[in-house]
């Protein structure tokens, strides 16, 4: 039986809650589709880190806004990744940073998957982000 889209509005509706504590709207799980995905993470100490991977035969290219918290240090940027499903080829621009660049963003196929890697530059440090699919 193929699932509505009251149906999948009702799920999404099932996870989300407002945290009047914090001023916020908190998710119980993965806010993901086959197009987009939003994310957490934190590094610590200077730690290289998987931030995302997808599978690279459902996707050719994908479009991050990563941003990087160190402190009251902040830096923002976009990735753009294609592959060829054996070696990735990417371009990053839009940095914008409120005291130095915080962290190097690189990518890589790891297995079936495209993987984003982020290497903070100071210690440690929390990443959001938001992703965009092209499909393959």
């Amino acid at each position: 039986m193929a699932k509505t889209k009251a149906f999948n509005l009702a799920e999404l509706i099932r996870h989300i809650s407002y945290d009047a504590d914090e001023g916020k709207i908190v998710s119980t799980t993965s806010l993901e589709s086959t197009g987009r995905a939003i994310a957490e993470h934190s590094a610590p100490d200077n730690n290289p880190i998987t931030l995302h991977q997808f599978a690279h035969a459902s996707f050719r290219t994908a479009e991050y806004v990563v941003t990087a918290t160190n402190g009251s240090d902040y830096h923002t940027t976009k990735l753009v990744v294609t592959h060829d499903g054996s070696n990735t080829y990417d371009t990053q621009f839009a940095d914008l940073y409120s005291n130095s660049a915080l962290v190097t963003l690189t990518t890589s196929i790891s297995g079936a998957n495209v993987a984003l890697t982020a290497t903070p530059h100071t210690g440690a440090t929390d990443f959001k982000f938001f992703v965009e699919y092209v499909d393959a």
